[in-house]
């Protein structure tokens, strides 16, 4: 079964064709050292809540959308073996220095498939 990372990242409104565009970077820098598959949504319909919610998970600000990645990979041994070699990208390096993301209030974690 595969293994998957999930992130939620809120960008400003404003910045969201450079985040799109570090986005459609990331995809295959990724892919470049072996990820399976890499995809980005824009949320569209996601409620807040009273509790809880994902706009409460981020602290997303009213000028902000959210976003959702999911990088898949065979399983987790070769999830950290590929996030290694993306991280020390000199791509990847350049656009963490200017992600157009709040990266402060981005929440993420690896899953491993079970249905």
């Amino acid at each position: 079964m595969p293994y998957t990372d999930i992130y939620l990242v809120p960008v400003k409104r404003a910045q969201e064709s450079v985040y799109l565009d570090q986005a459609r970077l990331a995809q295959v820098v990724w892919q470049d050292h072996g990820a399976l598959s890499y995809v980005e949504y824009r949320a569209e319909d996601v409620p807040g809540g009273r509790v809880t919610s994902l706009p409460m998970a981020v602290k997303l600000a009213e000028d902000e959308v959210l976003f959702m990645g999911l990088v898949t990979f065979r399983d987790r041994a070769h999830r950290d073996e590929v996030n290694v070699s993306v991280f020390d990208d000199p791509r990847i390096q350049a656009m963490m220095s200017a992600s157009a993301a709040n990266m402060q209030h981005m929440i993420f974690g690896g899953f491993v498939s079970v249905i």
